[in-house]
């Protein structure tokens, strides 16, 4: 009886490693696409997708990114690549990108229910932000 109990015990314990190891941590590698931009000022609000906006952020397991950004025409239109190093603490990413462009307004993006979101509120604009995983 008291093997028994030891083995249920170890094997209680191999399947709560599994269920860790499988959830893979934050999973926050891999390639995200903004699903959502929303910029408002004054209480008028803009959808800058579908305005023409769009964003890529890889996130390489050797600790740096790559975003690339594609601006509406209404603000100045073109495109744009930001590259540098990040980081992920506390369900907090934060990119570095080194002088290399600043597309957000903020180097931190919170990791929510799968999402990356982020806000950031300058001279009476604010724009909201959402990546999800692709």
């Amino acid at each position: 009886m008291k093997t028994f109990k030891r083995l249920i015990a170890l094997a209680l314990v191999v399947c709560a490693l599994f269920a860790f190891t499988a959830c893979g941590g934050t999973d926050i590698e891999g390639t995200w696409v903004l699903t959502e931009a929303k910029m408002s000022m004054q209480g008028a609000e803009m959808d800058m997708i579908e305005m023409g906006m769009s964003m890529t952020l890889e996130i390489k397991d050797d600790g740096t990114f790559e975003m690339t950004a594609t601006m509406p025409e209404m603000a100045g239109g073109g495109s744009d690549t930001a590259t540098g190093e990040w980081t992920f603490e506390d369900g907090e990413l934060t990119l570095s990108a080194g002088g290399t462009g600043d597309f957000l307004g903020t180097d931190a993006l919170k990791l929510e229910k799968g999402k990356l979101i982020t806000s950031a509120t300058e001279e009476g604009m604010t724009i909201s932000i959402v990546f999800e995983k692709e």
